[in-house]
């Protein structure tokens, strides 16, 4: 049930169609109904998530009654972090527990990698404002509005659907004005279509109004700060022709850490992270890197299949959670099959 009192209604047992384009109205009202019949709702960002796809999710689970747990894939961006204070947010949740499944800005399966949400006994609803992909495709009911400037807005009308303005939390209503001024680069304020929206917002957001002009001048939080510095530290570089491959283990913050080996001038950034007997493996690629190279289909898919586990991501970032925590030997099989793909060899940056 949404705050404010929407009456809970049992789900049909009838698969509901993907709703795109001209049965927008039919759309959000059957995604309504399954919201409002739900008692444990997973909602899923994309990768690297920012402040539109957080706080699409922040919205939902701030306003909903139900349990609502935010699966954040692959790390989040540090001013989008800011909106999740307070929130029950997980990295690897198990979808089978949940009895709806909700992906908020992301059109496909990649974007949203390592999670694999499936439609069946367990509903999966998208909510988008990109171009359809193979999500929109599968999902048990879609809305996809690619004329909308943020999906954070096409939330504020789902959740206005369901509850009494008056009633949308703070929370939510901060978090949602937030994702919406982000992503269209704070023109929402001159679209008469969304100028009403994102000052009604602004207005219920009541004291977080004051948190949000601080979002875009965040600074790291500590523990990004310690693992960035870390895998500066650590870090082990490989050079091939004008080609820089550096590598390194941290105990977290594997985005933020492959991240700053970019920035360190990297072309392809390795994070390493021991989990126990498993290894999470982060990767990421720079404008710079003069190679066509797929991540997932040249490295971190074959670590998968050698060491055991599963891989993930799209071309230019992606990851792979490996049944293997020897951390020395997963880095050399990295720069194997880096070499292999590439047509080079590999020596060390000295």
């Amino acid at each position: 049930m949404c705050r404010g009192g929407v009456e809970r209604r049992l789900p049909r047992l009838e698969q509901i169609p993907v709703s795109i384009g001209i049965s927008y109205r039919a759309g959000m009202d059957e995604i309504r109904e399954r919201m409002a019949a739900s008692e444990r709702v997973v909602a899923i960002t994309h990768t690297h998530a920012d402040l539109d796809t957080v706080g699409s999710a922040v919205g939902i689970a701030a306003t909903l009654d139900a349990r609502v747990d935010i699966a954040t894939p692959d790390g989040v961006k540090p001013e989008a972090a800011e909106l999740l204070d307070g929130q029950s947010v997980v990295s690897d949740p198990d979808l089978d527990s949940y009895d709806l499944q909700m992906v908020v800005d992301a059109p496909s399966q990649r974007r949203i990698a390592p999670l694999d949400p499936v439609a069946g006994d367990r509903p999966l609803v998208v909510i988008d404002h990109h171009e359809p992909d193979d999500l929109q495709a599968t999902a048990t009911v879609a809305h996809v509005d690619t004329d909308a400037p943020a999906t954070a807005l096409l939330v504020t009308d789902l959740l206005r659907g369901m509850a009494r303005e008056s009633e949308l939390p703070p929370t939510a209503a901060a978090a949602l004005a937030a994702g919406i001024l982000d992503d269209t680069g704070f023109r929402a304020v001159l679209d008469p279509e969304s100028r009403d929206t994102v000052f009604d917002l602004l207005e219920r957001s009541s004291d977080r109004a004051e948190t949000l002009a601080g979002l875009w001048d965040a600074e790291p939080g500590w523990s990004e700060r310690v693992a960035t510095a870390t895998a500066l530290a650590r870090a082990s570089g490989y050079k091939a022709g004008r080609t820089i491959v550096l590598v390194s283990s941290v105990g977290g913050e594997e985005s933020a850490a492959a991240q700053t080996l970019l920035d360190g001038n990297a072309d392809i950034g390795v994070v390493l992270s021991p989990r126990g007997d498993r290894t999470r493996v982060v990767a990421r690629t720079a404008p710079s890197l003069e190679h066509d190279l797929s991540l997932p289909a040249a490295v971190l898919e074959p670590l998968a299949a050698e060491f055991g586990g599963h891989a993930g991501g799209h071309d230019s970032a992606g990851v792979a959670k490996l049944d293997s925590g020897a951390v020395e030997t997963v880095e050399r099989r990295t720069i194997a099959h880096l070499e292999e793909r590439l047509e080079m060899q590999f020596g060390t940056l000295e």
